[in-house]
């Protein structure tokens, strides 16, 4: 039987949530409608933690955030309810795009799905949200943006650069683009493209098994660290990585 936490904003919804999973043969381990509940809640282990982001969003997705950020908790599973208004899970989903993102009607079946997770992804880098997309990219004036792999909508996608800018595909580049399409690409090509620093790594959305925690830990073996996500287009998204400053003493 799964053992959940349910978090939620209204003490009475909560129990009554808790009461329907109950219903359904779910262990409910207990209810959370106040942050300050939250560490004592999960002093006892649970398989997945509910999070309602019907209420309040913003404060749905920072619970999420926090339990990502403690090595205790970041395995645990978290399974958003999301009510008839989906851009209320907007800022979870950019920050937590692993986690489980379900309506109400779901929940069982999003409970049954819901597995410890081996390489969670954990907020922290910024996320480029509000910018134009040149912004959010990191392109400035006088930037040779180095592209390898691009797709042919590319340029068109960024449209002018800003002042002096321009692309090149060989040779020394400011800020490189690396779009990958498979995993077998990604191992065999990193160890070159990692001299290419900084640089955005691209992967289709929901295609094949390229995913954050794959071309992350990928990265991580090669000496690299990322410190922004961005979602490019409706096609693709990319994490900025540079290769770790080796520190002097």
């Amino acid at each position: 039987m799964a053992r959940v936490l349910v978090v939620h904003w209204n003490e009475k919804e909560a129990y009554e949530m808790s009461g329907r999973l109950r219903n359904c043969d779910i262990d409910v381990a207990g209810e959370v409608w106040s942050g300050g509940a939250l560490r004592k809640a999960l002093k006892e282990p649970v398989d997945a933690v509910l999070i309602s982001l019907e209420r309040r969003p913003a404060q749905g997705a920072e619970v999420g955030k926090f339990l990502r950020q403690s090595k205790s908790t970041r395995n645990i599973p978290l399974i958003f309810i999301v009510g008839p208004n989906p851009d209320r899970a907007w800022k979870a989903k950019q920050a937590m795009p692993d986690a489980i993102f379900t309506p109400w009607r779901d929940v069982l079946s999003a409970i049954k799905q819901a597995k410890p997770l081996d390489a969670p992804i954990v907020p922290g880098w910024s996320i480029a949200s509000d910018k134009p997309l040149l912004g959010k990219l990191g392109i400035k004036e006088n930037m040779r943006i180095g592209k390898h792999g691009a797709p042919d909508e590319f340029e068109e996608l960024l449209g002018d650069l800003p002042e002096g800018g321009r692309f090149v595909e060989r040779g020394k580049a400011d800020l490189w683009f690396w779009f990958v399409r498979s995993a077998e690409e990604l191992i065999n090509e990193i160890d070159f493209m990692s001299l290419r620093s900084p640089i955005w790594i691209c992967w289709a959305k929901g295609v094949g098994e390229l995913k954050q925690p794959l071309i992350r830990e990928t990265a991580k073996a090669v000496g690299m660290v990322d410190y922004r996500i961005c979602s490019i287009s409706k096609t693709w998204s990319g994490m900025l990585f540079r290769v770790k400053e080796k520190r002097t003493r």
